[in-house]
């Protein structure tokens, strides 16, 4: 059923109170504008747009009113990606098309949002790569004592090949008003086959087309095979062979016989081990660790490459650009077991390859004795080694305190001190020959006045 076979056709909606009105109230237009903008504050489009700030408001409400909206014919611009692939960008000018897509998200998103599959990860917010990431590792680390398998899944050109009739058809079933489907019609046939890559509404819309494929995995398999999704990117995991290709195959026929949307043929289930890998937003899974895509790891050295030699050729900008690089590299390392990657790329040594030694001395030249501090209550009967001290402290308490380097269940520690007793009897082992170290039992005692004494015993 094409695009205009379903204008024709009486489908009922949900979601009644969500309509167009709300959509060209002047307060949502303005919030939807400073969405669309961000990130554009120099372009052409929107500096043409800020000239006549309020009466461009005004022309947006009325072409809304009296839907005389038409979305503009659409600029293609091929853009290489960084996964190797040309993609067809639909370019559309700031206004009207870009500040009436935010506004009409803004209003049907949420609902839109708050249906889709948890572990669906793409263009949502609070989720993207790093959600996926943390998900899959989560669920391996969970189940590492099983033997997981697992099938990888995408569409061939998934964008371009949507059904546009289909995907409308869903729409006007999620959403009631005429004014909201007229809106979403607008968006859906902004090009002439698919959906068109770079528009504000496009991926919610992908991601909402999908939905049900979701659900019916899980309630088909109930858990025995776990989906993970990106955008068309898919991952089905489980622990039976027989049944993770029987959940392949229900994505095969959804996919073909209920959304005309073709899928890569070259699927295999194989088993997740520590030598064969689960590759997935950037990272490959393995089953006790997770490594950078190859790909990315060989990027990531010709770049540190090039901008190493430019530094070297005097280049003044370089240094800055290779700074900027890494450290968008770093956070991809951060997240998996990347150490030995970025030190064999960089160079980056450890402060324990240094062979530096640590200062053993404080303020003063007093010594200092690098152990965790505790309290004397701490301590109180309880058998402690006293292996040295430090006179004439100075502390946020005054001047003039101990500190006393103690030994208690084999772990070395420091406590305070300005008690006049464990100052005199601490002298006294000075002046003594060989007296440290010594076995001790601190005791405490109350005077009058609420007062506390300590003692060695």
């Amino acid at each position: 059923m094409t695009v205009d076979e379903i204008d024709t056709a009486l489908i009922r909606g949900k979601h009644r109170n969500i309509k167009l009105e709300q959509v060209y109230d002047l307060k949502n237009l303005v919030a939807a504008e400073k969405e669309a903008r961000k990130g554009k504050g120099n372009k052409y489009g929107v500096r043409k747009f800020d000239r006549n700030r309020g009466e461009n408001f005004l022309t947006l409400q009325k072409m809304l009113k009296e839907r005389t909206y038409h979305t503009t014919p659409a600029r293609i611009d091929e853009q290489y990606c960084p996964c190797g692939k040309t993609r067809k960008i639909v370019k559309l000018p700031y206004f009207p098309d870009h500040i009436i897509h935010h506004a009409l998200m803004r209003v049907a998103g949420e609902v839109m949002t708050k249906s889709y599959y948890f572990d669906s990860c793409a263009s949502i917010k609070g989720k993207g790569t790093e959600f996926a990431r943390r998900r899959v590792r989560r669920w391996i680390d969970k189940h590492k004592d099983k033997d997981i398998v697992f099938a990888k899944l995408d569409f061939i050109k998934f964008y371009q090949n949507i059904d546009q009739g289909i995907v409308y058809r869903e729409l006007c079933e999620m959403y009631h008003n005429d004014g909201i489907r007229w809106l979403f019609r607008e968006v859906v046939t902004a090009v002439e086959d698919g959906l068109g890559i770079g528009l504000n509404p496009i991926q919610p819309i992908a991601n909402f087309h999908l939905n049900p494929l979701d659900r019916r995995i899980g309630e088909t398999f109930h858990g025995e095979v776990h989906l993970f999704r990106y955008c068309d990117d898919m991952v089905l995991m489980g622990f039976d062979t027989k049944k993770v290709w029987k959940a392949v195959e229900l994505v095969r026929d959804y996919a073909e016989g209920e959304i005309n949307q073709p899928l890569h043929t070259n699927v295999n289930v194989e088993h997740l081990t520590n030598d064969v890998g689960l590759d997935f937003v950037g990272y490959v899974f393995f089953k006790d660790y997770t490594r950078i895509r190859k790909k990315m790891k060989k990027r990531m050295k010709r770049k540190y490459a090039r901008f190493t030699e430019r530094i070297e050729a005097g280049d003044s900008t370089a240094k800055e650009e290779l700074r900027m690089t890494m450290a968008s590299y770093k956070g991809w390392l951060m997240h998996c077991n990347g150490r030995n990657l970025w030190k064999s790329i960089t160079g980056m040594k450890k402060f324990s390859e240094l062979n530096i030694k640590k200062e053993t001395t404080g303020l003063n030249g007093q010594r200092f004795f690098d152990v965790p501090t505790v309290t004397c209550s701490f301590l109180v009967d309880r058998p402690i080694i006293v292996k040295d001290f430090q006179t004439g402290v100075t502390t946020k308490n005054g001047d003039g305190r101990y500190v006393v380097l103690i030994e208690e269940s084999g772990k070395d520690y420091k406590f305070l001190t300005n008690n006049p007793r464990l100052k005199d009897v601490l002298d006294q082992c000075r002046e003594q020959e060989d007296s440290f170290p010594f076995e001790a039992t601190l005791r405490r005692r109350n005077l009058n006045g609420n007062k506390i004494d300590y003692y060695f015993e």
